[in-house]
């Protein structure tokens, strides 16, 4: 079997089945493989999208439904490529009844012990990412039980 691969200065070997390739733009490779009498070919596009460290590449739910079903009973900062955060939640007096700098840890609607009521809260949360970038909003989230 003979391949070649294209465009061959993106790859390590273009004669080989299996290279290796790092791409920095949206690229379609192309191979055509012939065991000397059949010939056949194939492409795949490999796509690069820009991270940005912002929505909605960060993202914090604004309800979720602490009732204990095991859906959605905890309030997370989702988001890839996070290096540091720190996330706060105050009630409508602008207490702050939760805080974390882990995003591995949520809010699971507590505060002092106790299970805080259906209710809207306002958030902090900033955030910084792989390569420097930067992230900051303030939001609402409302409790739902």
């Amino acid at each position: 079997m003979t391949y070649s691969w294209s465009p061959s200065g993106d790859v390590s070997n273009s004669a080989i089945a299996a290279p290796t390739a790092v791409v920095n733009s949206t690229t379609t490779f192309v191979v055509v493989v012939s065991d000397g009498i059949c010939t056949a070919s194939d492409s795949v596009t490999v796509r690069i999208f820009e991270f940005a460290c912002d929505e909605p590449d960060i993202f914090v739910p604004n309800a979720f439904t602490p009732n204990g079903d095991g859906n959605n009973d905890v309030l997370f900062v989702r988001g890839r490529y996070i290096t540091s955060l720190e996330f706060k939640v105050f009630d409508r007096w602008g207490e702050k009844v939760f805080e974390t700098t882990d995003q591995a840890m949520g809010w699971d609607a507590m505060y002092k012990g106790k299970p805080v009521d259906p209710a809207v809260f306002v958030y902090w949360l900033k955030v910084a990412c792989e390569g420097g970038q930067t992230y900051f909003k303030k939001g609402n989230v409302t409790v739902i039980r």
